[in-house]
């Protein structure tokens, strides 16, 4: 767990603050300093696989499995994939074909059909607005950060084992069992 910068004196390179010696003590110093908006990174911080980035990844390859599953389309249009309210989702019982992100999705569709997995790895990050984040998000860079590793691992796997998007979506589910699992679940540091 080391410190990327400090309200008094500025970190330099190569500084390491080692502030906690076991994993659980971290808790509420990532609290603190996250309410006082200082960045930091957790050196080895698992959960790469069950974080926020990696969940709505699934759930968009899910729904990219079963297109004609409308509430499963609904339910992928609330990921950071498409960025929509809730509200603004009530308000509009149905997308037109004309909509940008029905054209989005029918891209992407395209792209898992065929195998294609380095572009639609790359229009998920890319044609989604992702790479620009709001400013004053202070978790933004963790969020793409995640996502860059999560969708760089799933086009290897999609392109290294010659998966389909059935395929892919149960190596996701197997994932836990694989034997270099504990290391994969590492978060990068951003």
């Amino acid at each position: 767990f080391s410190l990327k910068s400090s309200p008094s004196r500025p970190i330099n390179a190569g500084d390491i603050c080692v502030l906690v010696v076991k994993r659980t003590d971290a808790d509420p110093i990532m609290q603190a300093l996250d309410l006082v908006g200082i960045t930091y990174s957790f050196y080895k911080q698992t959960g790469l696989w069950q974080s926020d980035e990696a969940n709505h990844l699934e759930v968009l390859l899910q729904t990219l499995a079963r297109p004609e599953d409308r509430s499963s389309f609904r339910k992928a249009l609330l990921t950071c994939f498409f960025r929509v309210k809730p509200e603004d989702l009530v308000r509009a019982p149905d997308l037109p074909a004309t909509h940008p992100a029905r054209q989005l999705y029918q891209a992407w569709l395209g792209f898992a059909d065929n195998r294609q997995w380095s572009a639609l790895c790359r229009s998920l990050l890319e044609d989604t607005g992702l790479l620009f984040p709001t400013p004053g998000d202070a978790d933004a860079g963790r969020r793409l950060t995640n996502l860059r590793n999560l969708l760089t691992t799933l086009e290897q796997i999609g392109h290294g084992l010659n998966l389909d998007l059935l395929g892919l979506l149960d190596w996701i589910e197997h994932r836990p069992q694989q034997r270099d699992g504990a290391e994969a679940d590492y978060q990068p540091v951003e």
